[in-house]
């Protein structure tokens, strides 16, 4: 084995020879980067076993070097996939409804948007695309799977599907509808006089939307706002700024991009929309990027009691730039830093050389302490990468019978989500806003699964029944009251939102906020 490799290395020097190129001494320092690239690219044009045209040889190329840069985000698009980049900015696009993300196994399902093809299908959250119209998704990228879900509006598209704990693929076959993906789905005034806010993205209609709930909290003088962006992965940073720019005073500093050589400072240019009112955050693993922009400057400027779980600590800036023949180039170009100096971006996540490096070292001090630092009013606020909240908030989470329950649903979701549209159709002409579920619901619901040949077992039935009810509960409200009417429903079982709304109902003041909920959390 050894001596093939040395053949080969051979081989390759005396076709450097037979071509007139004079061979570097080995560990010589030249600056012949430009000849080494040209040796290396005449060698594959005219010796390599496949025959490849230059333009071809030269895309490698620049995808090889985009790749040596070690950034997950570096990626070159050609001039016919510019398109691309638009969807997720405008929030709409004809398709079926689907928020993807890349998983171990493939490219998953991460949220299923309501009134959407995919909802009524009985697609879920976690389910795996392993082909879409008969082509095979499995190993595919998950820009390209996006791509094939949507199409035209009013043309059908096939998804197969890989379920956990299901052994048969899941085939649905859909029709693309033009999917409108609000920032804010709903916002309501909570009994206590506390503005709900869910804002899940940040798109072009983000901070139009925020500014739409704040004016009509006004109306309704709240005494305080939860600005939920739990599970918000972020989007346009303008609209960041926009949205904090709503609760801070002009001057103050948002946020700084580090780059290579330079600090670029982004500064509130108005007067704000909901100056003084109190403020909680609801942050979680998931909240990422411009969520954390936003998140990060109102904890350092004091203007918000950030609470729930460390973010996700996605703080790398991608800037894209469209080349002269049409070709768009993304890589990363700087890191966000917040007011108070703290780096965004994890450690572990980082890119680069230098973060390579970082990377290692923090691994060989994993339980070393992480950097601090203060915001305006003196508070201590943790660095090392992400946000960190000033109150933590246990995520709610399953009980083992509910989870059972779960996984025998999910078995059969395209039954039990007709079973439900079963039930909203009975209840449409009779139920009132104010409605109260009845235990005959579930049993409704059972009963009509039944009817198609799927049998719960009793045990597995009483032990998750309360998680049934939710479920129930929530989508007959949504399907025939709304969004904000479910989401009224879900936030008074959302402990998180409940002890927000707590803390807002006992401060009068956002200093007596931040100074009581975290002596309540710190006494435990």
């Amino acid at each position: 084995m050894r001596r093939t490799t040395i053949a080969a290395a051979a081989v390759l020097l005396a076709s450097g020879a037979a071509l007139g190129w004079a061979v570097p001494r080995h560990g010589a320092q030249s600056e012949d980067g430009e000849r080494l690239f040209s040796w290396v690219s005449e060698l594959v044009a005219t010796h390599f076993v496949d025959s490849l045209d230059q333009s071809d040889i030269y895309e490698k190329a620049a995808r090889g070097l985009l790749g040596q840069l070690h950034d997950p985000y570096a990626n070159i698009f050609p001039p016919q996939k510019s398109e691309d980049f638009d969807v997720q900015y405008e929030g709409k696009y004809a398709g079926i409804g689907l928020l993807l993300e890349d998983a171990d196994t493939g490219v998953q399902v991460s949220k299923v948007y309501p009134h959407t093809p995919a909802q009524k299908a009985g697609v879920m959250a976690g389910d795996r695309i392993v082909a879409v119209d008969g082509r095979d998704m499995r190993r595919a990228k998950m820009e390209d799977v996006s791509k094939a879900t949507r199409g035209i509006a009013g043309t059908p598209v096939s998804v197969r599907f890989a379920r956990p704990g299901v052994h048969d693929p899941l085939d649905f076959r859909m029709v693309r509808a033009l999917v409108h993906i609000p920032a804010v789905p709903y916002s309501l005034v909570t009994r206590d006089s506390v503005g709900y806010l869910p804002l899940q993205h940040f798109s072009e209609s983000s901070a139009r939307e925020v500014g739409t709930a704040l004016l009509d909290f006004a109306q309704h003088n709240v005494r305080g706002v939860v600005l939920d962006l739990r599970g918000n992965g972020g989007g346009l940073t303008d609209q960041a700024q926009t949205i904090a720019n709503f609760f801070l005073n002009r001057g103050q500093q948002i946020y700084s991009v580090q780059t290579r050589d330079s600090v670029e400072r982004y500064i509130a240019t108005s007067s704000p929309l909901a100056p003084g009112v109190p403020l909680v955050v609801l942050v979680d693993r998931y909240t990422a990027s411009a969520s954390e922009i936003v998140a990060g400057a109102l904890q350092d400027h004091d203007r918000a009691l950030v609470a729930g779980e460390r973010s996700f600590g996605k703080g790398l800036v991608q800037t894209a730039r469209t080349l002269p023949d049409g070709w768009i180039v993304v890589m990363t170009t700087g890191r966000w830093i917040t007011p108070s100096g703290r780096s965004i971006q994890r450690p572990e996540r980082d890119v680069g050389r230098a973060a390579l490096a970082a990377d290692s070292a923090a691994r060989d001090s994993a339980h070393a302490p992480r950097p601090t630092f203060r915001s305006d009013g003196g508070r201590l606020v943790l660095g090392g990468g992400a946000i960190t909240p000033d109150v933590t908030l246990a995520q709610d989470t399953l009980t083992t019978g509910e989870q059972n329950l779960f996984k025998a649903l999910s078995l059969h979701s395209r039954e039990f989500f007709a079973s439900l549209h079963d039930l909203v159709d009975s209840l449409r002409p009779v139920l009132k806003p104010d409605f109260q579920e009845p235990a005959a619901w579930r049993v409704s619901v059972l009963a009509h699964l039944k009817a198609r040949g799927v049998t719960v077992a009793p045990d597995v039935a009483s032990g998750g029944q309360d998680y049934l009810d939710r479920v129930i509960e929530g989508n007959v409200a949504q399907e025939i009251f709304g969004d904000s009417a479910a989401g009224r429903r879900t936030i008074a079982r959302d402990p998180q939102v409940q002890w927000a709304i707590t803390a807002l109902r006992r401060a009068h003041t956002q200093g007596e906020l931040l100074s009581s909920a975290v002596t309540r959390a710190n006494r435990g």
